[in-house]
C-alpha cells in the first residue's frame, strides 16, 4: 500500500528545456553538445552536490570562452527552467490529503534561487516548498544526488514511511527510477510531455 509519494521536480512538476539549455551553453563554449556534456557532466554533478559553488561552476564554463560576460553563462544555464502549471499547487494540496508528499531533486544554487523567484512572482507562493511538501530534498542541500543509492537511503531515513515498498517515486529519468527500485521503493517513470495531473491516478493504480 502506497502511503508516501516522492516527486522529482524538473519535468515532473516543473517544466524544463534541458536540450535547449545544453545547446545554448555548448554554443557559448564553442563546442558541440555531446562534447560539452562529456566535459561538463562531472562538473555539473559536483555542482549539484554543492562540492563547488556558483562562482566556481561559472568559472569552469568561462574556461571555454573567456571573452563572454559571466552573466551570459548564467542566463543560458537558467534558460533550462521554463515554468510550472498554475494548477500544480491545488493538485499537490488535494493529493496531500491522501498521501505524504515529498520532493527529491537534483538541483543547484543558481537554479534553486531562480525557481524560488519564479514561484513567488508567478504563483505568488513564497512558501511553495514547505507548504506543499512534508519535506523537500534538494541535492545541493543534502550533498547527495540521484541515482546514487545513498540518496534514497538518506531520504528514507528522513520520511515517515513504514516500509520502503510504501514509497512511490516518480521521476522522468529512467536511471533514477531503476536505482530507486533497486533500493526497494516503487518507481514510476514519467514522460516529460505528459501532464502529471492527468497521470497520477494511473500511476497509483499501477502500484
Amino acid at each position: 500500500m502506497i502511503t508516501d509519494i516522492v516527486f522529482d521536480f524538473g519535468n515532473v512538476l516543473y517544466q524544463l528545456d534541458i536540450d535547449g539549455c545544453h545547446n545554448r551553453l555548448a554554443s557559448l563554449c564553442g563546442l558541440d553538445k555531446d562534447e560539452f556534456l562529456k566535459r561538463m557532466h562531472p562538473i555539473i554533478a559536483r555542482y549539484e552536490k554543492a562540492e563547488i559553488g556558483d562562482e566556481n561552476f561559472i568559472w569552469h564554463l568561462q574556461q571555454f570562452n573567456q571573452t563572454l560576460n559571466p552573466r551570459e553563462f548564467v542566463e543560458a544555464w537558467n534558460s533550462m527552467l521554463i515554468g510550472i502549471d498554475k494548477k500544480i499547487p491545488q493538485f499537490l494540496s488535494q493529493l496531500s490529503v491522501r498521501y505524504n508528499i515529498y520532493l527529491l531533486s537534483n538541483i543547484n544554487g543558481l537554479h534553486a534561487r531562480h525557481v524560488d523567484r519564479y514561484l513567488q512572482r508567478v504563483l505568488q507562493e513564497p512558501q511553495f516548498l514547505t507548504q506543499h511538501f512534508k519535506q523537500y530534498f534538494y541535492s545541493h542541500i543534502i550533498h547527495l544526488r540521484k541515482p546514487d543509492a545513498e540518496t534514497y537511503a538518506y531520504v528514507s531515513g528522513k520520511i515517515s514511511a513504514r516500509h520502503h515498498s510504501s514509497v512511490l517515486f516518480i521521476d522522468d529519468n529512467r536511471e533514477n527510477i531503476k536505482a530507486a527500485i533497486q533500493y526497494g521503493w516503487r518507481g514510476q517513470w514519467h514522460h516529460p510531455k505528459d501532464d502529471i495531473i492527468d497521470c497520477i491516478e494511473k500511476y497509483l493504480s499501477n502500484h
